[in-house]
């Protein structure tokens, strides 16, 4: 059995789609009560907080001018915006950047480097002389990883229904610290990378839960795909988790949702990310291959989440 069918196939025996969306410009929608709104992250109500700004359930840096979230107050919106959001925006510039992907102020600028440096003393391109590709290499602002992976607990927690909630009481205490000093649910978080041309106008929202009867160590999966890169995040519940570090169960991750617009492309690799770091990060560097003279292709497949038919994989009992 390939990788794919095999992913294809643990999923599908061990968790069921909860909730799925795949944005398109022109789409609008908005999670939660507009009459009689309740903060999911400080669990406030008017009139002692306010939800006059419009909260997007995705950052809007990722091209996001869909997914709203009602659940979200004003001064969480500060605190997230402000704090863990930022981090995110300035770790994953560079690949926005390299996708064409158009945020708040549109294609954030290209950065490499401080400027007085030389091209040879800190390269844009760099050969790798084991696998004979060519890659790129992009600088990412400063951040702290740990809040990186807060930021995508966060994105997960903003579109989970409000049944689910309560499993996840400790997760929300976690993301609103505004410090980082504490790992606290510091895991792997799953990376896949799909070369090639990719649309940079979608994105694929997916939450999975592991089924009644399951074995399957981690209770629920947020799954977020746009431009050429998806991430697989656990979204931690101790006490629904059957063992500590669940997310480095996902051994297949999740087969990428988008097809490219070719019939052939080259096969979508996959890393686990640690976000656990809790200092300050500058200058920190992402290889990104663009070309090899040793391709392995092969004929794109269906794919598996793009799209309602596609999502529908996950059904059945809980």
């Amino acid at each position: 059995m390939n990788p794919i069918d095999k992913a294809r196939f643990f999923y599908s025996q061990n968790y069921r789609k909860i909730a799925g969306w795949v944005l398109e410009p022109g789409k609008k929608i908005i999670l939660g009560d507009q009459e009689n709104q309740l903060c999911r992250f400080c669990g406030k109500r008017a009139p002692d907080t306010s939800f006059r700004l419009s909260a997007h359930a995705l950052p809007e840096s990722l091209g996001n001018k869909s997914l709203f979230s009602a659940y979200e107050c004003d001064e969480c919106n500060a605190l997230f915006g402000n704090g863990i959001e930022n981090d995110f925006g300035n770790w994953s510039k560079p690949m926005r950047t390299f996708a064409h992907i158009r945020g708040k102020n549109g294609v954030p600028p290209f950065r490499h480097g401080p400027a007085q440096r030389r091209f040879e003393d800190d390269p844009l391109i760099a050969v790798d002389l084991h696998t004979r590709e060519i890659m790129l290499q992009l600088r990412r602002d400063a951040h702290t990883p740990l809040a990186v992976l807060k930021a995508f607990v966060k994105m997960g927690l903003s579109v989970l229904p409000g049944s689910e909630m309560p499993n996840f009481s400790q997760a929300v205490a976690w993301v609103r610290k505004r410090d980082h000093l504490d790992g606290g649910f510091a895991f792997p978080v799953t990376h896949t990378f799909a070369p090639g041309l990719m649309p940079n106008d979608r994105i694929s929202v997916l939450l999975i839960r592991r089924k009644d009867g399951s074995s399957a160590a981690a209770y629920m999966f947020f799954i977020l795909a746009y431009g050429n890169e998806m991430f697989q995040v656990m979204l931690p519940s101790p006490g629904r988790d059957l063992a500590p570090g669940a997310a480095s169960s996902a051994e297949n991750p999740v087969p990428y949702p988008f097809p490219p617009p070719s019939a052939r492309f080259e096969t979508p690799r996959f890393q686990f990310l640690d976000l656990s770091g809790q200092q300050l990060v500058h200058g920190e560097t992402v290889s990104m291959p663009i070309d090899s003279d040793k391709k392995e292709k092969t004929f794109a497949r269906p794919a598996l989440f793009a799209g309602p038919a596609a999502q529908s994989a996950f059904t059945g009992d809980n």
